[in-house]
């Protein structure tokens, strides 16, 4: 009689533990799960910093029209992800920018998420590293209503990446 007592004691404790390693267990991979998505959203974005358009940059767009900055030529380092960059959404500008760097082959390799007239990056995070040589590569700008966020008139441009 005793020994069936002890019996019916631990299986409420064997239950309770069992539930307790599920829901650890479900945490851990709804974690993983969060950051990866994170991390596979296109590069990763740096900080989002406060950011205008170089006086001597090339940008599209008369006044009243969405500015796009040009780009002859983006130097990087080889064999590294993160990178030291200048882009951004120009502060004259009157709607978000969505920034995409590709190459030619059609590899993302960084997009940001909506940018604020006035926002950019000085550091991003790559897809992958790249090793030293001269790529072509595309920087493609997406804009979006300030409003409701609604599609607007977009464009890229080709350009050289040198990665030293």
């Amino acid at each position: 009689m005793e020994e069936k007592k002890n019996r019916s004691h631990k299986k409420p404790v064997a239950v309770i533990i069992v539930v307790i390693v599920i829901i650890a267990a479900a945490l851990l991979i709804w974690h993983f799960t969060q950051q990866n998505e994170d991390e596979s959203a296109g590069g990763g974005a740096g900080e989002v910093v406060a950011w205008d358009v170089d006086p001597d940059m090339d940008t599209a767009g008369a006044t009243g029209e969405i500015q796009i900055p040009g780009y002859e030529s983006m130097t990087i380092a080889a064999g590294e992800t993160t990178q030291t960059v200048d882009i951004g959404n120009p502060s004259a500008n009157n709607c978000y920018f969505v920034i995409t760097i590709q190459l030619e082959d059609g590899t993302v390799l960084f997009q940001s998420d909506y940018l604020e007239p006035g926002q950019g990056f000085e550091t991003i995070e790559l897809t992958q590293a790249l090793e030293a040589g001269e790529y072509t590569a595309v920087i493609q700008y997406e804009c979006y209503s300030l409003e409701d966020k609604s599609a607007l008139n977009g464009a890229s441009s080709e350009f050289t990446l040198i990665v030293k």
